[in-house]
């Protein structure tokens, strides 16, 4: 009896004490799991964006990929076995043995790599489209939304992140973001593999010339694959 009372209040603090401390650690995991949450949420998000990202990509390049059902060309898969930045090259470990002959286009299935330059038995080098060199030259198109044609000139590369295409006609609408492709001028390189995007376009009314800079779609000093048009 005597110990009772002081028992009982200690109880009763112990007890609040207990659902204080309680309390503290359910608000702190509810905290934590707020927190959670809340990063789901935005990897739930990020990844939707993602997705949607992907399938923008995936059916740009269906469309720009049409040049893979063209008939008469066959495609060689190759790895790349030997990048060469200063002189614009890659080696191929495909020769050949496979039927590759110089002057064939390269690509991935992003876009335009370079074309074939030498061959030997088991492998073959490839001159890039970065490449300033004569021989790299290769004619292209500007794709233009109707009632625009296209506009056709000579493409000439300029470094790993810079090509330059010399436009035939000094008066055609080129605008930053415009696609340009391969025309298909060429009896070896089909009509409509990617090359890049035009990001300047500057224009000489002296000397009757248009030139846009062009942005290669494909990150030359990347490539691990790569598929050799036949």
């Amino acid at each position: 009896m005597l110990v009772r009372p002081a028992a009982a209040a200690m109880n009763i603090s112990a007890n609040g004490v207990s659902d204080w401390a309680g309390a503290v650690l359910h608000g702190r995991s509810l905290e934590i799991e707020n927190q959670r949450l809340r990063a789901l949420a935005i990897s739930a998000e990020n990844y939707t964006q993602d997705v949607d990202r992907l399938q923008s990509e995936i059916d740009e390049l269906r469309r720009l990929n049409g040049w893979q059902q063209a008939p008469g060309h066959e495609k060689i898969p190759a790895d790349v076995i030997g990048y060469f930045s200063q002189v614009n090259r890659l080696t191929l470990d495909v020769g050949a043995n496979r039927g590759v002959r110089a002057g064939m286009p390269v690509a991935t299935f992003e876009g335009l790599v370079g074309r074939i330059e030498t061959v030997d038995g088991l492998t073959s080098q490839v001159l890039l489209i970065s490449s300033p060199a004569a021989e790299a030259r290769i004619s292209a198109i500007v794709e233009r939304q109707a009632p625009n044609p296209p506009a056709a000139g000579l493409l000439k590369g300029e470094g790993p992140n810079s090509l330059v295409l010399e436009l035939a006609d000094p008066t055609a609408t080129v605008e930053p973001g415009d696609l340009v492709t391969t025309s298909g001028f060429s009896d070896q390189i089909p009509r409509g593999i990617a090359i890049g995007k035009v990001v300047q376009v500057e224009s000489d009314p002296v000397f009757g010339k248009l030139t846009a800079t062009v942005f290669p779609r494909v990150a030359l000093g990347q490539i691990r694959e790569v598929l050799v048009i036949k």
